[in-house]
């Protein structure tokens, strides 16, 4: 499963974007919520995936955070409520509208968006109420684009085996100490203060 692609926009629409990961054209079908987060064509972008497996479908979804991809996930485990579904709900409300409308009950802000009525809304917040709110909040999950080499970085920390977060963290905070640094740069400073860590 490909949980995030970093790479060039090669072209976007309020439906989907194609991002050129080393050479390879990735279509990824987005939320409006991402789209209008998305940088110009021809710029770097970081975003998290999900990719959707039928007997007769392959596609991939992506999202400008965490947090949205955390809620896209947990909508398409409710009964009819597909991908498109979900993301129509995605292009309505933001992440945190759709926890708090789950959340207070609030039928009338879900029931809104296109393509779902009344009972789906009702259903939506009876399963998930109670799991809505064990997502982590947006300033923890928050995907912000980088610049230079620091999502080069960023990625080949997490292919090394450390967390998205805690990588992001560390390249950030050394991007602010020592400025623009080399790739090869970033990634050796980075896993030196990993390494103190441990």
């Amino acid at each position: 499963m490909i949980a995030q692609l970093s790479g060039l926009i090669v072209s976007k629409t309020p439906e989907g974007a194609v991002i050129d990961v080393n050479g390879v054209g990735y279509y990824l079908s987005v939320p409006l919520t991402t789209f209008y987060n998305l940088p110009e064509p021809g710029e770097r972008v970081l975003l998290q995936t999900y990719t959707y497996v039928r007997e007769d479908a392959l596609k991939l979804y992506g999202f400008i955070s965490l947090e949205d991809k955390q809620v896209f996930q947990l909508l398409i485990k409710v009964s009819k409520v597909g991908p498109r579904l979900a993301c129509n709900v995605l292009s309505k409300l933001s992440a945190a509208e759709i926890k708090q409308a789950i959340q207070s009950g609030n039928i009338a802000a879900i029931s809104a968006v296109p393509g779902i009525g009344r009972k789906t809304a009702e259903r939506l917040i009876m399963e998930l109420q109670d799991k809505i709110g064990t997502l982590p909040t947006a300033g923890q999950t928050q995907i912000k684009p980088t610049t230079g080499y620091e999502e080069d970085a960023i990625a080949a920390l997490v292919s090394l085996g450390y967390k998205q977060t805690d990588a992001q963290k560390i390249i950030r905070k050394i991007s602010a100490e020592k400025g623009d640094l080399p790739l090869q740069g970033l990634i050796k400073e980075a896993l030196k203060k990993l390494g103190t860590k441990n």
